[in-house]
């Protein structure tokens, strides 16, 4: 019979503690320079204390969903109890429901694992299978070496693919959006493609080219009046050619709305001014698509030496501000001066605009200099 490594080490460490170290150590030198080093190793130096299984990292190919929750069994491959900890993944993409993991010996305990695979969705839609790979880790106490990682892969499959696969709009608060169009293809396996709902968009239409496998998708954001950044959204429902309905997939529509009116020029560069002393510069506030507006309100940064005049009553699509900068010390500055803005409109409430205003502040030339004659 043949001994492992593990098994052989054991049997020399219960002579040890029987007979004495020394007389473990002559006859693991007896056996051979591999007997000797099995006496003085570490118990637990090249023994892998957990493991889990190949099968259970590879989810294979997934249809492409918001969310995957798969199980890991974690095995312990040894006869004494395990405290594990530091349990982590190595992106946000990937979630475990525990930080760590007590594991009786020879026992296997499951780890319950949140893949959000829906991070692949632009890529997938894209190209119809993306890559998905994570990490996850952890560490066993009292064990050399503590340190264990296991790599999560598969493959995301999206049931069509769309093109163009990512839309981005820039708009002005208030326009009219222009409507947007996708090619859509199916996978080999969907037998049709439905729409499921619709956000932030109107006017849908899916209208198929080639059943069941060519549509084009067509939809008109809607109108919007609130300044910043905004996702709408398509989403789609498939259905397999074994009749089984796939997760739902979502086509996002990324966009940027502008405020309708700006600052002209949108920089007020002051140049250079002598410390202690002010500059002025008159601003144009004008409406881009030339909608009345009044401002209600307008102020500058507290202690930044700048202070603003404009009039209050005044509506229109242009208005001119009086901008004064006084400069505080030397160097190179940036104040904010921040305007309210009310458009006519009923449809618009009250949003808020920044003008960045720059200068230069240097030393006040000395007497000698300002009048070319010597001080005495």
């Amino acid at each position: 019979m043949r001994l492992n490594d593990a098994r052989y080490s054991e049997i020399l460490r219960r002579f040890a503690t029987q007979r004495g170290l020394w007389a473990a150590v002559i006859l693991g030198g007896a056996l051979g320079g591999f007997g000797f080093y099995l006496v003085l190793r570490p118990a637990n130096a090249t023994e892998v204390p957990i493991r889990i299984p190949e099968s259970s990292l590879d989810f294979g190919t997934r249809w492409l969903q918001d969310s995957l929750e798969i199980e890991l069994p974690v095995h312990n491959l040894v006869g004494q109890t395990l405290d594990i900890k530091n349990i982590s993944t190595s992106c946000a993409c990937t979630v475990v429901d525990r930080s760590s993991l007590t594991l009786p010996p020879n026992e296997v305990r499951n780890l319950k694992v949140k893949l959000d695979v829906g991070r692949k969705r632009l890529h997938s839609l894209s190209f119809g299978e993306a890559d998905f790979e994570a990490f996850v880790t952890m560490s066993v106490l009292n064990w050399t070496p503590s340190a264990w990682r296991w790599r999560i892969h598969g493959k995301i499959a999206s049931p069509f693919t769309i093109s163009p696969p990512r839309l981005a709009i820039h708009a002005i608060a208030g326009a009219d959006l222009q409507p947007l169009t996708w090619n859509l293809t199916a996978a080999r396996e969907v037998r049709n493609l439905q729409l499921q709902s619709a956000t932030g968009v109107g006017d849908v239409h899916l209208d198929p080219v080639d059943p069941p496998h060519v549509y084009r998708l067509s939809a008109k954001p809607l109108k919007r009046t609130e300044i910043g950044r905004f996702v709408a959204q398509l989403v789609l429902q498939a259905t397999t050619n074994a009749a089984s309905s796939l997760p739902p997939t979502s086509v996002q529509i990324e966009g940027q709305i502008d405020p309708p009116v700006r600052f002209e020029p949108p920089v007020a560069s002051m140049g250079s001014i002598e410390v202690g002393r002010s500059t002025t510069k008159e601003m144009s506030l004008v409406s881009v698509s030339g909608t009345p507006f009044t401002l209600p309100q307008m102020r500058a940064e507290a202690t930044a030496g700048a202070s603003v005049e404009w009039d209050v009553h005044q509506e229109g699509p242009v208005h001119t501000i009086r901008v004064s900068q006084k400069s505080n010390s030397v160097g190179v500055h940036t104040t904010v001066l921040k305007a309210t803005v009310r458009m006519a409109q009923a449809d618009f409430a009250p949003f808020e605009i920044q003008l960045p205003i720059v200068y230069r502040g240097t030393q006040i030339a000395s007497a000698s200099k300002a009048t070319g004659r010597s001080v005495p």
